[in-house]
């Protein structure tokens, strides 16, 4: 049986309902000897990780083996069914890098390929892969750019909290549907994390494959996701700035 894995099983592992998908995906390829990559089968109980450097270096350590294995698998299935109310955010990050790394996972044709999501948001996710499957990383980026990239639903509460800061950002919407373009990319970029909007994380997780780096920001603390607590360079809490390391490298 070949060991490099072919299928990627992105999914949260956190309720019944998503720890009986990831199980039936498991036994689903171990019948058919296909080879697989199920983070769960690497995953992190933190009330067992009590030290603080000891916590910080196992999920380094995970969200390396995650990078790697979606680096090598050439499929993907995933379930972006709410959990306690919520799309979970690393599956979404897993998506986005997936899309830069691989492009169209083809869920309506690939053998392996699959999509679990209600209806709603997996029409998204087709937009989500056509939009992204055709963007080109700038060539060349202006360093003076400083932008801060938004859900719609957040602007007005932005450059309100900008009027207590001397951030100088430029504010940029993100839709639903992440139809962006080149203009939308810098080397100075903070991703708005409030309001759980999908679409960011999707984002975020096809910024880090194409090697373009950004910051999250939020107005209250940010959880601590593996995937975007690693892939991220620093994260900010509005409306001011708590950290002078931040402010220095961020003005």
């Amino acid at each position: 049986m070949e060991t490099t894995p072919l299928v990627y099983i992105a999914s949260p592992f956190f309720d019944e309902f998503s720890q009986k998908y990831v199980g039936i995906k498991e036994k689903e390829f171990q019948g058919m000897k296909v080879p697989y990559f199920s983070p769960r089968e690497d995953g992190i109980n933190f009330k067992e990780v009590k030290e603080i450097d000891l916590r910080s270096e196992r999920i380094k350590a995970i969200f390396k083996n995650n990078v790697r294995n979606l680096d090598k698998c050439e499929h993907l299935c995933i379930n972006l069914c709410p959990v306690r109310g919520k799309t979970d955010i690393g599956t979404l990050w897993e998506l986005g890098y997936f899309i830069a790394r691989h492009g169209d996972p083809n869920f309506d044709t690939d053998e392996y390929s699959t999509i679990t999501a209600p209806e709603t948001l997996k029409d998204f996710v087709y937009l989500w892969i056509e939009n992204l499957s055709n963007l080109k990383v700038p060539d060349v980026m202006d360093k003076e750019d400083k932008i801060m990239i938004v859900h719609n639903a957040s602007v007005r509460r932005v450059k309100k909290s900008f009027k207590l800061t001397d951030m100088k950002y430029e504010v940029k919407e993100l839709s639903a549907d992440i139809k962006v373009d080149e203009s939308y990319f810098s080397e100075n970029i903070i991703l708005l994390t409030d309001n759980w909007p999908d679409q960011i994380f999707v984002l975020a997780g096809w910024m880090y494959a194409k090697g373009l780096k950004y910051y999250t920001a939020s107005f209250k603390d940010f959880g601590s996701n593996i995937m975007m607590a690693a892939s991220s360079g620093g994260h900010i809490k509005l409306p001011g700035l708590t950290d002078d390391t931040f402010r220095t490298d961020l003005k």
